[in-house]
């Protein structure tokens, strides 16, 4: 009982290290344990033949369970740990029900090492609660094990391996269990888990993404009700243009970033109208979207990839290697991290798996790896902002100018700018603490890589929407594209002595000298036709060099409209601002293009705002909707006249022209459709609540006492009729008696005497006084009166109707009172429907 007692200890304790987040159910694991351990103590002097067949069936299915988890899941050294603990646990549970030998109760003792080594794994912060568990645990097990030595020492003389399995075997796993936590530890990178799944499940993706998505409806509706407020057309087409950049799904972070800076630039602006906390609500809104999409697009990386990978479970070995390296990527905390793994395209041609295989993993390894970088950009300028406000005097507002500049960087060049000016302040010792360089420098070259990042996407649409280049001239280009917007990679002595700052500009290179000239520019397309206030269009200019071959030169031109009050092209996207036609020409140098015909058109319907009257409503209410249809040039219309209503669950509302009628108790999403767009969802919900429920029962209730009084109103009439029958035979007492007993009969009947029909009246007097308790004597005198007015040719004497009908209301009381409820109540039907003068 005392080692029984000491197990109990040591597993409780090792399963109470874990941090909630890591283990949501361990009360419930806990008290599963308990109800097993006392289950074995009424056990513990009993036969227990059947615990050879449940114990190896428990651990076959449990073992089978983590090998499935294995071959169906992506691996990872992280993910071995998590599943082989998750076994762990269940083991316990299994084997603390068969603890009546002694072999279990070592094996449950001996489990219980993996527990609580894999608390320094993943723990997260300690406190002095875990130090009370960790010393308990240490202090039960010592007990344990000299409980183990003693029992071992005296059956020493009796010695058996059969004796000694409780010892050696826990002995065994406890050495290979230290030996594997301490390769975990030092060989494999395994960081603190701060809170995840059910037992030791990852973080749950369907909280974020569902997180991800009511941020980004709550931004759009807060931005577009700012942005239609603008009176400037070129502000709201700059507005619109940053949502957009920020909440569309794109590989290239620098138009999360834009989008980011042009809505908190919005926000900022004196024609918002937002008093101060409203302000930092909203700009707190979106830099907590910002955050929370670099997590959302990182999982959907990481779940593309383990897809593709399960389509070849048995590639276990390729699995760990790309999972592991996914692990790596997202525990990168700095740029030089990054640079010393290997790069997504080098990783996913490591194994075999396939052309295809490889491509789809390269590109998810990739987009993975920019949004890691973007979350290290943003940390980095964070921790860069947090220094500048409590820097004094001009070293803080220096710091301020130089994160401005980094952030509104668009191009190549005001990256070289920045660099000078970075190490200008460095060798004046503007920047004492190295740190904030460092910080300076990682975000700068990041920022650098985001920028050609961009520029290679735009000259590999280019190049491929060349078509008079050749093919294999086109691989080439594409190749010299991607390897200059490439993350360096080195290792070792090479990474301290690695530099990314050098820009590189996508004009045609002939190797590492000067760029080729360029004999005419061509923009691409040729005209433009676009609805005033529309999404604004970025045109390409290709710049033709001598060798022929044609690059993408947007980002180097100037631009000029023949009527900027109609359209121009700003950043290198097009504005337009009036009807009308206009000629826009680009310049480099002492080239000038041919011109880009642009006719803007009258504004253009560019998204419908959906609204309910309610959100949430029961099966009663009615709910209305309405359609707002949002033009190009920021003026709104009532389109719920001609809107068609889409549900995502026909079955929750049945929708009569812009009126929803709830039809069952559920969730529905709810779509305006107009000529090809389609609002946002609704979510409307149809629930129970308190006034529909109180509606429900007293309609229940109501409906139910009608039925009732109907029913009562029904069976007085036919009691009325009975009565009035019988009050017709008073006049001849022969046929009152004969009616009365005949009535009297058909109740003792119906009450379970229906095989006393034909026998003499005194066997079923006998069988009434022995099942109901009526007395003997009122039957025989009824039975007595009855014979003599049937058969009897004297007249009978009118007093005796009121002595019969006295013993026919006495031999009722008695039979109701001797029966249950329901034939009760059954007999008090049969007895209104056969009603004559009597008193219950």
């Amino acid at each position: 009982m005392a080692e029984l007692c000491v197990t109990t200890g040591m597993v409780v304790c090792a399963l109470w290290l874990f941090p909630s987040g890591v283990i949501m159910f361990r009360p419930e694991a806990t008290f599963l344990l308990g109800l097993g351990l006392t289950f074995s103590v009424f056990r513990m002097n009993r036969a227990n033949d059947w615990q050879h067949y449940a114990a190896p069936l428990a651990l076959a299915v449990i073992c089978t369970w983590i090998i499935y988890v294995i071959f169906s899941a992506p691996l990872a050294y992280r993910d071995l740990v998590i599943v082989v603990l998750k076994g762990l646990i269940f083991i316990e549970l299994a084997l603390s029900f068969m603890l009546c030998s002694s072999a279990f109760m070592g094996y449950v003792q001996a489990l219980s090492v993996p527990l609580f080594m894999a608390h320094a794994l993943l723990i997260d912060k300690y406190h002095p609660g875990s130090m009370v568990l960790v010393g308990s645990y240490l202090a039960l097990s010592g007990l344990a094990m000299r409980f183990k030595l003693s029992d071992f020492a005296r059956r020493g003389h009796g010695y058996s391996f059969t004796h000694a399995v409780s010892l050696i075997i826990p002995v065994i796993i406890v050495l290979v269990s230290i030996s594997l936590s301490l390769i975990l530890m030092t060989a494999v990178t395994l960081p603190k888990m701060e809170r995840a799944g059910a037992f030791f499940g990852e973080a749950d993706s369907q909280n974020l993404e569902r997180d991800y998505f009511e941020k980004q409806e709550r931004l759009q509706k807060q931005s577009m009700d700012l942005i239609l407020d603008l009176e400037s057309n070129d502000r709201r087409i700059e507005s619109f243009d940053d949502l957009n950049n920020l909440v569309k799904e794109s590989p290239l972070t620098i138009d999360a970033e834009q989008g980011e800076e042009g809505l908190i630039s919005l926000l900022r602006t004196s024609g918002a109208g937002i008093n101060l906390p409203e302000l930092e609500k909203r700009k707190h809104l979106t830099k907590s979207y910002c955050d929370t999409k670099v997590k959302f697009e990182q999982n959907r990386a990481r779940a593309k990839i383990a897809q593709v990978l399960k389509d070849d479970p048995l590639n276990i070995p390729a699995r760990m290697s790309v999972m592991n390296h996914v692990n790596r990527i997202q525990q990168a905390r700095s740029l030089e991290d990054i640079r010393r793994l290997p790069s997504p395209q080098e990783k996913a041609q490591a194994h075999s798996l396939g052309r295809r295989t490889e491509d789809e993993i390269a590109q998810q390894l990739d987009s993975l790896q920019e949004w890691k970088l973007y979350e290290i950009y943003r940390r980095d300028l964070s921790y860069l902002s947090g220094e500048a406000e409590k820097s004094a005097g001009g070293t803080g507002g220096a710091l301020q100018e130089i994160i401005a500049g980094i952030r509104a960087a668009v191009n190549l060049g005001d990256v070289e700018e920045l660099q000078n000016r970075i190490d200008a302040a460095m060798a004046s010792g503007a920047f004492a603490d190295a740190h904030i360089y460092e910080k300076l420098q990682e975000a700068l070259d990041i920022k650098a890589h985001m920028i050609r990042a961009a520029q290679a996407k735009r000259a590999r649409e280019a190049v491929l929407g060349n078509l008079d280049i050749p093919v294999q001239e086109q691989d080439q280009m594409i190749k010299r594209i991607e390897e200059a917007a490439k993350i360096p990679r080195f290792t070792g002595e090479q990474a301290a002595q690695s530099d990314m700052r050098a820009p590189q500009t996508f004009v045609p290179y002939q190797g590492k000298g000067d760029p080729l000239p360029l004999v005419s520019l061509s923009v691409r397309p040729a005209s433009i036709t676009v609805g005033r206030g529309d999404e604004a269009v970025s045109p390409v200019v290709i710049g033709t060099a001598k060798d022929g071959s044609q690059w993408d030169v947007s980002d180097l031109v100037i631009w000029r409209s023949s009527d900027p009050a109609i359209a121009d092209i700003i950043a290198g996207k097009l504005s337009a601002r009036a009807v009308g036609e206009a000629r826009i020409r680009a310049i480099y140098q002492s080239f000038e293009s041919s011109p880009l015909q642009v006719t803007v058109e009258p504004p253009k319907l560019v998204s419908i705002i959906a609204r309910a009257s309610a959100q949430k409503g029961d099966l009663r209410d009615i709910f209305t909707l309405t359609a707002q249809g949002v033009w190009s040039d920021g003026t709104r219309e009532d389109l719920t006249s001609r809107t068609g209503w889409v549900l995502s669950d026909a079955r929750v509302f049945r929708i009569e022209k812009n009126v929803l009628h709830p039809r069952r108790l559920g969730i529905s999403a709810v779509h305006a459709q107009y000529e090809g767009l389609m609002s946002q969802p609704l979510r409307l919900e149809v629930a129970a609540s308190l006034r529909w429920i109180f509606g429900i029962v007293f309609t229940a209730v109501f409906w139910s006492v009608a039925a009732a009084v109907i029913a009562v109103f029904f069976l007085l009439y036919l009691a009325a009729m009975n009565k009035h029958a019988l009050a017709k035979k008073r006049s001849d007492p022969s046929a009152y008696l004969i009616a009365l007993y005949e009535i009297l009969r058909r109740i003792l009947f119906a009450a379970g005497m229906q095989g006393y029909a034909n026998t003499h009246y005194r066997h079923l007097a006998d069988e009434a006084h022995k099942r109901f308790g009526i007395p003997r004597e009122l039957l025989l005198n009824m039975t007595a009166a009855y014979e003599e007015a049937r058969f009897s040719s004297h007249e009978i004497h009118a007093s005796s109707v009121l002595t019969a009908s006295a013993q026919y209301n006495q031999t009722i009381r008695c039979l109701l009172r001797e029966q249950s409820g329901t034939l009760r109540l059954r007999l008090l039907f049969i007895i209104l429907l056969h009603r004559v003068p009597f008193s219950i």
